[in-house]
């Protein structure tokens, strides 16, 4: 299937927290390999990707932005003989605890980047799991110390990731704002619930005039986000460069402002127990501010 597809599991599993790979797969690693990686590298890949059999992240600068360069890179690659040698520290690698296998875009030494392949077990990486403010994220730091990689380990074809990596990484994004409809909406969800339930001056607190603005103003929001990702997923396969990173950036900050607002009128709607552990507006808003930084 495609983006759109893409787009529906990932708007479903904001909608519900999971607390899987499934992000740093579907969004995270796919678009990478399938826009950068050469034909050979993504049939030997894919398949135990796809199947669940082999677990991936991806590193590829600080924030994953579509708009990183070169000098954004935190990994350096060097040749030694027909090896490359891998140092560096990536401060915060999403699913980077359980990960068996890390896709790694690394500054040249030579000049330009390249994509290698990083199994999590070699000689020279340590990986270190951070405590995350969001525990449906989890992350870990990685520091690599001279770790060496066959020839075989690079991926991409030379000189073409500059040009590619933009449009993966644009993906990216796209998915990662599907999930935060999803997030938003269930937001919205739980308050409409909770404010039917709740009871105050003997009537629910519902069919208060302000309680019905901020929820209102709550589905203005989503609406906003839902079609912007809409457009931006219409549009894409009939966009290039610039013009299609547009539409995506639309998108994607509608998407990070819409949740953000979304659980942040959860949390006070529900009142005290907004930002309690029973209730999951608080989660909701620690995703929507992970989300909004990354």
């Amino acid at each position: 299937l495609g983006l759109a597809e893409a787009a529906v599991l990932l708007e479903e599993s904001g909608r519900q927290l999971t607390r899987s790979p499934l992000f740093s797969a579907v969004a995270l690693t796919h678009p990478l390999l399938v826009g950068c990686a050469i034909d050979s590298a993504c049939r030997r890949l894919l398949p135990a990707l796809a199947e669940g059999r082999r677990i991936a992240t991806v590193i590829a600068g600080p924030g994953l932005s579509p708009f990183v360069g070169v000098t954004g890179l935190e990994i350096h690659a060097r040749r030694d003989g027909d090896d490359w040698v891998l140092d560096g520290t990536a401060a915060q690698v999403l699913d980077g605890d359980t990960a068996h296998v890390a896709f790694v875009v690394a500054r040249l030494a030579e000049g330009g980047m390249g994509l290698f392949e990083l199994p999590s077990d070699c000689k020279g990486v340590t990986r270190s799991p951070l405590q995350a403010w969001d525990l449906s994220r989890p992350q870990a730091c990685w520091k690599l110390d001279g770790v060496r990689l066959a020839a075989e380990a690079r991926l991409d074809a030379p000189g073409a990731l500059g040009d590619r990596l933009p449009a993966a990484l644009a993906a990216t994004a796209l998915l990662l704002a599907a999930e935060q409809v999803g997030g938003a909406a269930r937001c919205i969800e739980l308050t409409v619930a909770y404010t039917r339930e709740r009871q105050q001056f003997g009537r629910p607190v519902a069919t208060f005039q302000a309680v019905k603005h901020r929820c209102a103003e709550m589905m203005v929001r989503l609406e906003g986000a839902r079609s912007a990702l809409g457009g931006a997923l219409a549009a894409c396969s009939g966009l290039q460069g610039a013009l299609a990173l547009d539409e995506i950036a639309v998108a994607r900050v509608q998407a990070a402002e819409a949740y953000r607002f979304c659980a942040a009128e959860a949390i006070q709607l529900h009142g005290g127990v907004g930002f309690t552990w029973e209730y999951d507006p608080q989660l909701h808003f620690k995703r929507a501010q992970w989300g909004r930084q990354w």
